[in-house]
């Protein structure tokens, strides 16, 4: 609604059974800014991340790299919700919050005891400063990160998504060869913010 609002337009994407690959369920892009999230129902469910395949591992590789660590922090967020008089949204970058020994152990040689909150907003925080540039980060230093984390696991480059075609109102299964055919496919389309399925 907020991007409706301000006139811009944002694409939601599901990864495709890849969400392993990237460590997240859905991409979020208005084609300058991009950003990936993973989702919980709730804050205890976060500590399900210790059971997927490589995320110690990137984690660990997080922690010895402060260019990638820099990429992850700004593009790769975790949400989760909070049920007080009604149920809030929470995002706070997956390294912050995950990548930790509360999450993977003390013995996972990981530095960070405990997640950091310094950065944890709101989600109608997050999605203000999407829209407003200062969250998400810009397509080459994204379409690098998202390139490192294929290389953990070997994968191809091609990138598999699900999104809503408003003008079927259907589930439709889209893949691409790299993100930069994503991105090309993405400033051909000429849906109107009021007709999308997948604006936020």
């Amino acid at each position: 609604k907020q991007a409706v609002t301000a006139g811009r337009r944002v694409t939601k994407c599901a990864f495709d059974g890849q969400d392993v690959v990237f460590g997240s369920d859905y991409m979020f892009t208005d084609n300058s800014r991009f950003m990936m999230i993973e989702f919980k129902y709730e804050e205890s469910d976060l500590a399900a991340e210790r059971g997927k395949h490589r995320r110690k591992l990137m984690c660990l590789l997080l922690d010895d790299d402060d260019v990638k660590r820099n990429l992850s922090v700004k593009c790769h967020y975790v949400c989760w919700s909070v049920k007080k008089s009604t149920r809030k949204a929470f995002l706070n970058p997956y390294y912050y919050q995950i990548c930790n020994k509360k999450t993977f152990g003390d013995e996972s040689g990981l530095e960070q005891a405990e997640p950091s909150i310094e950065a944890m907003v709101e989600a109608d925080r997050l999605i203000k400063d999407f829209l407003g540039q200062s969250a998400g980060y810009t397509f080459f230093a994204f379409k690098t990160y998202c390139e490192w984390l294929m290389s953990l696991e070997t994968a191809s480059g091609a990138i598999e998504i699900l999104l809503v075609n408003p003008d079927e109102d259907q589930l439709e299964s889209l893949e691409f060869y790299s993100l930069v055919d994503l991105k090309a496919w993405h400033e051909t389309q000429q849906f109107k913010p009021k007709r999308l399925g997948f604006g936020i």
